[in-house]
């Protein structure tokens, strides 16, 4: 037998809530309320994707907010892009959103100032500057159904202008004073099997399997250009030489004149001497070995003439792998990099030692080559300030955006050294986002001086009409006297004598977001999972010192993580142990499928979504990308041929898929992953286990449009609610998903 979510009451139970409602005359009662339709509704995967949110991308994947407002250069205004999500036309909807910087004090409603809406993965309004008139807006953009061009707005007229007309999608863009535009876009689309490939066949060697299933020749940024547009409309293509760097990732930043572009470019041949600088992960991407025709994932700077064409490493050196940024000087003839490692060459055995060790902000002519060193403090580069001639930097690298301590560095002479004066902008107010793990995200205005606050404004009033399950972090330690983290989502009306199902989102946790879904929208879904009744888990990232990444103790750390918290939480009776599913999604897909094979606890269900296994399928489809093949070597234990092959059938869990007994769901976001997913599937099918596969056309790892969204994590819900609470939605479009699952759990033995 099953329950449905929303049955009808029985006789019995509608006349004890008619005999509550007259225990407290004169006060409308809950129960009062919930028939007259006035309680707030628990929370749904529907809320969670019509919810606006900062439309800042690296918010959106679950990072810090780096860009709550964008300023004009004289900081007399500014502009926010929100989001959300439009479920009946499948569609998000962005909004640019100005306010006077001088009024802000009075809470005014924002003027709207562009209202775009995207079908695609991409953002319907990104990227946004200012120009130096201090009233122009230049942003990346679409409509639904078109390309992503690059779109200017007049503040003042709220005139919309279309600056770019290119034939492929426009990834990232930049404009110089005298309004020439530098632009990535994308390379067209194309097939693997031209005229003389039908005739001759394709030659194989660095092509991805999963491209060449698809027909998607060379895949995704692969052969992406780099373009000028010069005033009168004309654009044409510059080609960066593959022995200088392969595709850039980065925008191209055009000098203030128009003359020259740096742009952040992966590197083709990898220098040995960068095995020299002290962070591991540089250490262990410095030490692959590349074939002909791959490229690294280290970036490095390089220096394009726009007149010529002619293009040269502009800094001999690799990035900070958590980003870098780029700022030109007024005359043009000199750029400021932050966040970069200083080339070793030539230095002394003293500065030697230093550069393998410290990120710096420094100033590079791009006529000389000459470089001055700024400052290797751990600051984040804020702006160049023209009128005073100062740099301007926050406290802290990567710390968001609601940092407000700034710092300034004046030049001179042929020095850069700290001013004792802080920044003029540090009298006007900051612009934050203010939220946390119970706390809905608002838009404030603080004042430095007296450190007031002001609503600005509430992205979800409508929020005061759902009920939220409650957010608690918790820390647990485990046997070897590790601590773990992670934040706890009570289910809805929660009692404390009772024990809940219980769910693990195995990766993520902050506790200063506020999150209906996770930190991802792909398959995490835990206020709408806790307004069924099920207890939530949002497990923390494991560290690199936790979990030795890419070693076998990665894997056995994280096992040991959620074993872990299961303990803890059934210690408290807080949890029914019979009943636990686990999610994982990207890399955490490894340690589920891990645990579903090699730990003693009987998951309930599980659900898996676009990651990476340790499998063998997986390895041999991505050899010719030498970080994923040394990956799956290093948590295996070595190669899966010879010697290694005994670790791998002691270690990888698609060696030991015999062992899984839970219900498996495999979301596939895009037809390029279903091969990735395609063991898995094979393996429980053969075997006779129950597991369900969904399959979409072109989803995003992190998923963006709302119907791709529903298959996720509506679909995990109703999975999870099957398996763990036997309870179906009485959806009729949903029979033929709950016919199956039903057959599945019919195929199931019999348990004593």
């Amino acid at each position: 037998m099953y329950t449905k979510s929303n049955s009808h009451l029985p006789l019995r139970e509608i006349v004890f809530l008619f005999l509550a409602i007259l225990q407290v005359p004169g006060k409308e009662s809950n129960l009062q309320q919930t028939l007259r339709g006035q309680v707030n509704h628990p929370v749904t995967v529907a809320d969670a994707i019509v919810m606006t949110r900062l439309a800042d991308p690296q918010y959106i994947a679950g990072g810090p907010a780096t860009d709550v407002a964008t300023f004009c250069p004289n900081r007399t205004q500014f502009v926010v892009v929100v989001r959300k999500g439009n479920i009946e036309q499948n569609t998000n909807e962005y909004q640019l959103l100005l306010w006077k910087t001088k009024e802000v004090f009075r809470s005014p409603p924002p003027n709207v100032l562009v209202r775009m809406s995207s079908s695609s993965n991409r953002p319907a309004i990104e990227d946004v500057t200012w120009l130096s008139d201090n009233n122009t807006i230049a942003f990346l953009g679409e409509q639904p159904g078109a390309l992503h061009q690059l779109y200017t707005v007049d503040v003042r007229t709220r005139e919309l202008r279309q600056v770019t007309m290119h034939r492929t999608n426009v990834l990232s863009a930049r404009m110089s004073l005298a309004k020439e535009v530098a632009f990535v876009a994308e390379a067209p689309t194309t097939s693997f099997f031209d005229r003389a490939a039908l005739r001759n066949g394709v030659v194989l060697s660095t092509q991805r399997l999963s491209y060449l299933v698809t027909d998607q020749a060379g895949g995704p940024s692969v052969g992406d250009g780099l373009f000028v547009r010069s005033r009168s409309n004309v654009s044409r293509p510059i080609r960066i030489s593959d022995e200088i760097s392969s595709p850039w990732d980065r925008t191209p930043y055009i000098s203030p004149d128009g003359k020259h572009i740096v742009i952040l470019t992966r590197v083709a041949h990898v220098p040995r001497k960068w095995t020299e600088y002290a962070d591991p992960m540089i250490q262990r991407l410095a030490s692959q070995e590349l074939d002909p025709g791959q490229y690294s994932w280290l970036r490095r700077y390089v220096l394009v003439d726009v007149a010529t064409g002619r293009h040269q490493v502009l800094l001999d050196s690799p990035i900070s792998p958590d980003g870098s940024k780029v700022v030109w000087l007024s005359d043009g003839d000199a750029v400021v990099l932050a966040g970069v490692y200083l080339p070793l060459e030539g230095a002394s055995a003293d500065e030697r030692a230093e550069r393998r060790s410290n990120l710096y902000a420094v100033e590079v002519n791009v006529r000389t080559g000459r470089i001055v060193e700024i400052t290797h403090k751990n600051l984040t580069l804020d702006r160049w300030e023209p009128n005073t001639n100062d740099l301007v930097f926050e406290a802290g690298r990567g710390e968001g955006a609601n940092s407000t301590a700034k710092i300034c560095f004046h030049k001179s002479g042929n020095r850069w050294q700290e001013a004792s004066e802080r920044p003029a902008d540090e009298a006007e107010p900051g612009i934050i986002l203010q939220e946390d793990m119970n706390t809905p995200p608002r838009i404030l205005a603080v004042d430095p001086a007296t450190h007031q606050q002001v609503l600005l404004l509430d992205l979800n009033p409508q929020f005061e009409r759902l009920s939220f399950g409650r957010v608690e972090e918790l820390h647990w330690k485990l046997a070897d006297g590790r601590e773990v983290v992670g934040g706890l989502y009570y289910p809805v009306n929660y009692v404390a004598t009772r024990e809940y199902p219980l769910v693990i989102q195995t990766h993520g946790w902050r506790r200063d977001r506020f999150w209906i879904d996770g930190p991802y929208t792909t398959a995490f879904a835990a206020q709408p999972m806790a307004g069924k009744g099920i207890m939530v888990l949002q497990l923390s990232e494991p560290t690199e010192a936790e979990g030795e990444i890419d070693t076998p103790n990665e894997v056995d750390a994280a096992l040991a993580n959620i074993e872990g918290a299961i303990d803890y939480l059934n210690s408290r009776r807080m949890i029914d142990i019979r009943h636990v599913g686990i999610i994982g999604f990207s890399r955490t897909c490894l340690y589920v499928k891990y645990a579903l094979t090699h730990s003693q606890i009987r998951f309930a269900a599980a659900s898996l979504t676009d990651g990476v296994d340790g499998g063998y399928f997986q390895y041999v489809e991505n050899l010719n990308f030498p970080a994923f093949a040394q990956f799956e070597e290093g948590i295996n234990g070595g190669s899966p041929f010879g010697p290694g092959l005994t670790s791998w059938i002691q270690r990888s869990p698609s060696f030991s898929i015999e062992n899984v007994e839970a219900p498996v769901r495999i979301v596939s976001p895009n037809v390029s992953t279903v091969l990735a997913e395609w063991e898995w599937f094979a393996a429980l099918t053969r075997l006779h286990k129950p597991v369900d596969m969904i399959a979409m056309r072109d989803g995003d790892h992190i998923l963006q449009r709302p119907w791709e969204r529903i298959v996720s994590q509506q679909g995990n819900v109703d999975w999870f609610c099957f398996w763990l609470k036997n309870e179906e939605e009485p959806d009729s479009a949903k029979a033929n998903q709950y016919e199956r699952w039903r057959h599945m759990r019919d195929q199931l033995p019999i348990q004593h």
